[in-house]
């Protein structure tokens, strides 16, 4: 009999001390995302405007990228160059996000409001699926814009 096994992410191999380690690095060098976009291809069965809710961790040292990479089986990192160092950036994307924000929220202490507000989104955002209420979402755009920009922060 022959026994069908999927491993989608070493998610068994991640121990406490390493979802310290990366939260800590989101909470320093990431940010969490809730924006939408105008989308000229069909997404999600449609054009037009598109939620997208990532989290990203740009750095100028590529070795904490790739322990992230390694720990959180990513297969692709983005290099942007243009300054006087290489910038080198990690994004994950909806279903990445629900299966490794959830433990690394512990640990996240700068950027706890913002890590809460993404996973609450995508809790109305079902995967492969277009309905969602625009409504809360919309809000949850503007509170992330205001938390993501110190400039907006009441004194």
């Amino acid at each position: 009999m022959l026994v069908r096994r999927e491993v989608w992410y070493n998610v068994g191999m991640i121990n406490k001390i390493d979802y310290a380690y990366i939260a800590g690095l989101f909470d320093g060098e990431g940010s969490f995302v809730v924006a939408k976009h105008f989308s000229k291809t069909k997404h999600c069965g449609k054009r037009g405007w598109v939620w997208e809710l990532r989290m990203t961790i740009g750095m100028s040292e590529k070795e904490g990228l790739e322990f992230v990479m390694e720990k959180m089986d990513k297969k692709r990192m983005r290099e942007a160059r243009g300054s006087k160092r290489p910038m080198y950036y990690l994004t994950f994307y909806s279903n990445e996000i629900r299966r490794f924000l959830p433990k690394m929220l512990p640990y996240i202490r700068v950027k706890n409001k913002q890590a809460k507000l993404l996973l609450k989104a995508l809790s109305i955002i079902k995967p492969k699926s277009s309905l969602k209420d625009d409504r809360k979402l919309e809000k949850m755009y503007l509170k992330m814009k205001i938390l993501n920009n110190s400039r907006y922060k009441p004194i």
